[in-house]
Formats: structure tokens, C-alpha cells, sequence
């Protein structure tokens, strides 16, 4: 089952030129066969039932009349585009077989009963090509028993030929309805096929707007660390001379005797290097997300860092 529109459609496509052209051509080139030996048999068995001489006719008409049959509907998609013409030879088929019946005997023939296996052949169409089949069948049997009642003076046994096109239209109403519910679940079957690609083409939606969110998310996750790398650059440089004329102001104030700014020049190294640590923390964690951390686990002085958190927190007190 192909849940891509396009590959559906070529799917149905290639499915309905194989039933015109392959399936139905050999399913009337072997219901024409089985005619063909059912009026075999009934010229053989019945005495004059029919002159050998109409078998050999009919064989030969069959054979001219399947093959045509295929070439034309294979012209006419071809030309047209459509199937449209195989509607007229369902309709002609029954005349075929009823010209099998009258040359075997006419209302005494066992042709007779071909006429409804014929139409029962048509299942495998829709109901509406099977009704078509199948009146015409009624339609030509009728004709046929005209011809032989008006046109060949016979004298029909016409109680049995009611209760026999009574039959016909029975079977074939029988077989209309069997074929509306093969229809229906046909229909049911479609739909079920047409859900599945909407669900289908639906997921596919889905799955390329998250495809796009994760694109969106690692090109913003990327320009994240190429900007925490490059910031961290950017305030490392300046820092580092904020560090040093820090200590340069250290030295010198504590040389001079000058503890009051000597200390006002440590707190200010210790806010210095602790917005120094942050900045390294910046780009570590840019290389954490790069993949490129490696840890080297020192020992720490607990007290020398809870001092230096004391005199960053003291002015925000």
C-alpha cells in the first residue's frame, strides 16, 4: 500500500489499466472457452442441438471477437484516455452468448444458464456494470425467443420461458446486491487507504517542523557559544590589566604607608578575579556544550573562597 498521494495515485493508475487490459481480456477469453466447450458438448450429447459446423463458426467468432475486444480498449485509452469503451462490451458480451444459446437448440439449449454465470463474472466490476451486463443479458434472451417466435415460426413453450427470464432477473438482482456490498467495503477499504496517507502526509508536516526546531535550536545553541567565546575573550583581555595595575596600586600604596587605599586595592583585585573566575566559567561552559571540557580536579582553600564570596557580597548587603 502506497501512502504517498502521488504514489496512489500511480498505484490506482497501473491497478485499473491492469484490469482493463489484462484481467478482464482473460476473463472473457476464458469464459468465451468455457462457452465454447459447454456448446461443444451440447451439439455431442443432444441430437439436433446444433450442426458441428456452428461450433467451428462460433470459435472462430470468439476468438476474432476477444482479441478485438482487447485491441480496442487498449486504442481507445490510448486516444481517449479512459475506459469508457469496455462498458460497451459488457454490454455486448451476452448477445454473444445468446447467439451461442440459439445455435444450440434456442430455448432448448443449456446456454442458458451461461447467461447468468456470465453476468456473475462481472463482480469484479462495479454494480452498476454488472446491472448493465446483466439487463442486457435479459434484453438479449428475449430478443432471441422474438426471433424464434415471429421471425422462425416456432411455437415456445412460453410458461417455461417466463418462469426462465424470471430466474434471469432474480440472479441478477441477487448479484447486483452482492455486488453493492463488495462496493461498499471497496469504499470502506479507500477510505481507510485515504485516511492513512492524510495521517501520513500529516506526520511527514510534523516531522520536518521539528527537523526545522532542531536546525532553529542548534544554529541558536551554536551562535550562543561562539558569543560566550568570543565575550569571554573580549572581557578576559581588559580584566587582566585591571588585575594588574590593581596589584601595582597594592604594592605601591602598601610601600607608601597607605593601608587604607592598599586595602581598597586588594578588595578591588578580589572583585577583579572573582568577575575573572566568572568570565572562565563563561568559557568553560561553551566548551562544555562544544564537547571539549576536560576536568582536572585541584585541591581548593575553603576559607580563601568563602572570603573572596564575603567581600563580591559585602556591597550588595
Amino acid at each position: 500500500v502506497a501512502l504517498d498521494p502521488d504514489q496512489a495515485k500511480d498505484a490506482r493508475n497501473q491497478r485499473k489499466r491492469d484490469f482493463y487490459l489484462r484481467q478482464i481480456p482473460l476473463s472473457r477469453g476464458a469464459g468465451f472457452l468455457f462457452l465454447c466447450l459447454t456448446l461443444g458438448l451440447q451439439i455431442w450429447l443432444v441430437p439436433g442441438s446444433g450442426h458441428p459446423q456452428n461450433l467451428v463458426i462460433f470459435i472462430f467468432l470468439a476468438i476474432a471477437y476477444c482479441l478485438f475486444t482487447w485491441l480496442s480498449t487498449g486504442w481507445w485509452h490510448r486516444q481517449v484516455g479512459d475506459y469508457r469503451i469496455a462498458w460497451f462490451w459488457f454490454f455486448v458480451d451476452p448477445w454473444f452468448w445468446t447467439l451461442a444459446a440459439m445455435w444450440s437448440g434456442g430455448e432448448r439449449s443449456w446456454m442458458f444458464t451461461c447467461l447468468l454465470l456470465g453476468t456473475a463474472a462481472m463482480l469484479a466490476t462495479s454494480p452498476v456494470q454488472l446491472l448493465l451486463s446483466g439487463g442486457s443479458a435479459i434484453l438479449a434472451y428475449l430478443s432471441m425467443l422474438a426471433y424464434l417466435h415471429w421471425g422462425a415460426g416456432r411455437a415456445l413453450p412460453w410458461g417455461q420461458e417466463v418462469i426462465k427470464l424470471v430466474l434471469l432477473t432474480l440472479g441478477v438482482a441477487y448479484l447486483y446486491i452482492v455486488a453493492r456490498i463488495v462496493s461498499s467495503l471497496r469504499r470502506q477499504k479507500r477510505a481507510f487507504l485515504e485516511l492513512g496517507q492524510q495521517l501520513n502526509r500529516e506526520l511527514q508536516a510534523q516531522a520536518e517542523e521539528l527537523a526545522l526546531a532542531r536546525d532553529k535550536a542548534e544554529a541558536a545553541s551554536q551562535a550562543k557559544s561562539r558569543f560566550l567565546a568570543g565575550m569571554s575573550h573580549e572581557l578576559r583581555t581588559p580584566m587582566n590589566a585591571i588585575l594588574l595595575y590593581g596589584e601595582l596600586i597594592e604594592t605601591e600604596s602598601a610601600e607608601a604607608g597607605q593601608e587604607a587605599q592598599a586595602e581598597a586595592a586588594r578588595k578591588i583585585l578580589g572583585a577583579g578575579r572573582h568577575l575573572l573566575h566568572l568570565v572562565n566559567d563563561l568559557l568553560d561552559l561553551s566548551r562544555i556544550e562544544a564537547g571539549r571540557m576536560d576536568l582536572n580536579p585541584e585541591p581548593g582553600d575553603l576559607p580563601e573562597f568563602l572570603a573572596e564570596v564575603q567581600v563580591v557580597a559585602r556591597p550588595l548587603a
